[in-house]
């Protein structure tokens, strides 16, 4: 099989990436994202997005309902109000024990997207998750997923919230109208190829964007920087 390993050198996707950006239209990117970028969310919940995302990177562990609504800054008894909005569009996953294990992108349950960082291994629900979550933390390691298509291996050198080289990510439509997790993010993924990732959302009757990585970073960041700040934070 093939294998998009960007380790080393930008140079040998530079091509690919040009390709991408002259197959799609001028602002495709920005019109991928449109629908994603301009979604609000209460304070309290934005504050409870915020600290559980930081909890479960920095500790790998479940999240207790008390210490999410301690680091959130709000009382344990409002915490169910704070999640009803995340909760009800699939932004959150908890455990048969009532613990926090998933919430901006970020989740403790093994999957297709992985990321490393200081050695450490942490999953997301899709590949932009991944873009946006070591962007916004400005983060060197590693990513790595399969390309559904060829079933080739992605593999995705970062440097400071930069990645060494390209990919290609598909960006399906109809995010405001889905459970993210359970319907959306599965066909949020990445792809070693345009036309590749073209065939596989045709094969899956699938609408949606396909965008370099590259492309798509900066706005990715945007959306993902109060996630990964704590509150009151400049970033």
């Amino acid at each position: 099989m093939k294998t998009v390993d960007t380790t080393g050198s930008a140079d040998c996707c530079d091509a690919s990436a040009r390709n991408d950006r002259a197959a799609a239209a001028p602002g495709s990117a920005q019109n991928a994202v449109a629908q994603i970028s301009t979604e609000e969310f209460p304070a309290d919940a934005a504050a409870v997005r915020s600290a559980g995302f930081r909890l479960l990177f920095a500790t790998g562990e479940p999240v207790p309902p008390a210490a999410l609504a301690a680091e959130a800054g709000i009382a344990e008894t409002d915490l169910d109000a704070a999640l009803l909005s995340v909760r009800d569009r699939g932004r959150i996953e908890i455990d048969e024990q009532g613990c926090l294990v998933g919430i901006g992108g970020l989740t403790l349950i093994p999957g297709r997207h992985r990321f490393v960082v200081n050695g450490v291994s942490h999953w997301t629900w899709c590949a932009l998750d991944v873009v946006g979550i070591l962007g916004a933390l400005g983060a060197s390691g590693s990513v790595h997923s399969t390309d559904p298509y060829s079933g080739s291996p992605i593999n995705i050198e970062y440097v400071d919230g930069q990645p060494s080289a390209d990919a290609h990510l598909f960006i399906p439509a109809g995010f405001q109208d889905a459970n993210v997790r359970r319907d959306w993010c599965p066909n949020v993924n990445f792809f070693s190829s345009h036309q590749g990732a073209e065939s596989w959302a045709a094969a899956q009757g699938l609408d949606g964007d396909v965008v370099a990585v590259s492309n798509i970073l900066d706005d990715a960041v945007v959306m993902w920087n109060p996630v990964v700040a704590p509150q009151g934070s400049d970033q």
